[in-house]
């Protein structure tokens, strides 16, 4: 969080890979719980799993999604169109949004169109799909200035993650209730997550959801504060990384080692020195 002092040197460990290209199972799930059932079972077949799910689906089809499981394509499997270079990704047309979009274009309308338009486009399962790495990983890179679609309001990114043992009855909670408001989140993002050490890390053993939810006023941020209460109640937590506005009450019960990492950070900050508009509003650091 860059509270804690200045990195000057870091060392990666890389992953050799023979293209630059992954070859991905697609599957779509007709419920949460089908997603989930297939997550927990499946998910350790792959290295890299993520899930598209549909936030507006209600009813029969809440939590319906598309599972998008891969892994990297060794060369002995490329095809043969692309084996003379088989590290260079292909190169695709630049396409800008030239402007910023009226607010309010992404809406509850237009997201369940876009919805349903994305979910049915998958066949309902396919496999070894050769995709490059860049439109895996990146598909929202595709277009340059992606976020010019949400107006000059922008969007706030709302991520928790659930543990395993609650999961499925809060996603269910947390679909719902956006559901209901008719917020709309034009990417959606579940994925299974495993153990991770760290006094503030975000990762545990449970469920991610990342939404992107245009600013729309208070009754947007109502919610979000009633969802963050949900999360609390769960066990869950918030991304302190990409976070714009949750309480400093749920904190300590968000991230139960945060008295250790004080007792550190007045150990190696003693006059804290280090310190960010986040820290201070979530209640990290203590206030200026």
């Amino acid at each position: 969080m860059g509270l804690t002092g200045i990195i000057l040197t870091v060392a990666l460990k890389l992953r050799r890979i023979e293209t630059a290209y992954v070859s991905v199972d697609y599957r779509r799930t007709r419920d949460l719980d089908e997603t989930l059932e297939r997550c927990d079972a499946e998910d350790h077949r792959y290295r890299y799993a993520v899930c598209w799910i549909d936030c507006l689906a209600r009813g029969k089809h809440l939590g319906r999604s598309v599972l998008m499981r891969g892994d990297h394509l060794p060369l002995a499997d490329l095809p043969a169109r692309y084996r003379t270079q088989p590290l260079r990704l292909p190169r695709k047309p630049e396409v800008t949004v030239p402007f910023s979009f009226p607010n309010g274009v992404i809406n509850a309308w237009t997201v369940r169109a876009f919805n349903i338009v994305f979910y049915h486009k998958h066949p309902k399962a396919t496999s070894g799909v050769v995709v490059d790495f860049d439109s895996y990983f990146y598909p929202l890179d595709a277009v340059l200035e992606w976020n010019r679609v949400y107006g000059r309001r922008g969007f706030i990114q709302y991520q928790p993650v659930i543990p395993l043992e609650t999961s499925r009855a809060t996603l269910i909670r947390l679909l719902e209730e956006l559901s209901r408001a008719g917020i709309a989140s034009f990417l959606a993002v579940l994925k299974r997550f495993g153990p991770q050490e760290g006094l503030l890390s975000f990762p545990m053993p449970g469920y991610t959801l990342a939404l992107d939810i245009p600013v729309s006023g208070d009754a947007m941020f109502a919610l979000l504060d009633k969802l963050d209460a949900l999360v609390v109640q769960a066990g869950g937590r918030i991304y302190l990384g990409k976070d714009a506005r949750l309480k400093p009450q749920h904190l300590e019960a968000m991230y139960p080692q945060l008295p250790v990492w004080r007792r550190i950070k007045q150990t190696v900050d003693p006059e804290g020195r280090f310190s960010s508009d986040l820290a201070r509003r979530v209640g990290l650091v203590p206030p200026d």
